[in-house]
């Protein structure tokens, strides 16, 4: 591939020595920021105590976006077709944990 393979197993440090190019300079370490776990911990809580209705707008979505996910896999696949099969499969599984309970 290339006439000298030399400069395959050469590394960046002798490629440059050799270009005559000065060696590259290094970078500081960056270092992340500290969190402060307690604080935020604290700023959440008092936000959820002054606004208690947080939660409730929180589950409530989750649960729409799973009712509409449902409606799409539904909509989208044709299962309708086998709710039939659903109903029978949901009722044996139930009729099943019945009995697990009386025996």
């Amino acid at each position: 591939m290339y006439g000298n393979t030399s400069v395959l197993n050469m590394g960046e440090a002798k490629r440059r020595k050799n270009l005559g190019i000065p060696p590259r300079e290094k970078t500081e370490d960056i270092k992340l920021p500290q969190l402060d776990k307690k604080a935020i911990q604290q700023k959440v809580r008092s936000t959820l105590y002054k606004y208690p209705i947080i939660p409730f707008l929180f589950y409530g979505a989750a649960i729409l976006i799973l009712i509409g996910g449902l409606f799409y896999v539904f909509k989208s696949f044709n299962i309708a077709q086998l709710k039939g099969l659903l109903i029978l499969i949901f009722m044996i599984f139930w009729l099943h944990q019945l009995k697990k309970l009386e025996g």
